[in-house]
C-alpha cells in the first residue's frame, strides 16, 4: 500500500494525462478571460456612447423647457419628449446616487438586472437603443 501512495502517477500512468489536462485548462482560461475582457470593453464603449447620447438628448429638450417656462405653446410631441427626457434624468440621478455609495455597485447591478427581467426599463432610454448607439452590426 505504501508503494501505491509513493508511485501513484506511475501506477495510474496518468502524469501525461494530467499535464495535457492542465495545458487545456490553461488555454481554456486564457480564451475565456480574453473573451470576457473583449465583452467588457464593448459594454463599456456602449455605455459611454449611451451616456453621451443622453447628454445630447438632455441638451435637445432645453429649448422645449424654455418655451414651457415662457408660456409659449408646446406641442404634444414636445411634451412627450420632455417627459421622456425628464424621466431619463431621474433614472440617471437615482441610479448614480446609489452607485456612488461604496459597496453598492454590485447590488445596483443586481437590482437593474431583476427589474429588466420583470419587463421594466430601469435605465435611461439611450441604453436600450443599442442599434442607434453602436451603428449597424
Amino acid at each position: 500500500m505504501n508503494l501505491l501512495f509513493e508511485n501513484w502517477r506511475e501506477f495510474l500512468d496518468a502524469e501525461d494525462y494530467l499535464l495535457l489536462e492542465e495545458t487545456l485548462l490553461d488555454e481554456g482560461l486564457k480564451d475565456w478571460f480574453k473573451e470576457k475582457w473583449e465583452q467588457l470593453k464593448t459594454e463599456k464603449r456602449v455605455a459611454l456612447k449611451a451616456a453621451v447620447q443622453e447628454w445630447h438628448e438632455t441638451k435637445g429638450v432645453a429649448p422645449i423647457l424654455k418655451k414651457l417656462i415662457s408660456k409659449e405653446e408646446v406641442s404634444e410631441e414636445e411634451k412627450t419628449e420632455l417627459n421622456t427626457q425628464a424621466l431619463d434624468i431621474l433614472k440617471t440621478v437615482g441610479w448614480g446616487t446609489f452607485a456612488a455609495v461604496p459597496g453598492t455597485l454590485g447590488g445596483v447591478a443586481l437590482i437593474i438586472y431583476i427589474l429588466q427581467k420583470m419587463g421594466l426599463t430601469p435605465l435611461p432610454s439611450a441604453y436600450y437603443d443599442v442599434k442607434r448607439i453602436t451603428g449597424p452590426q
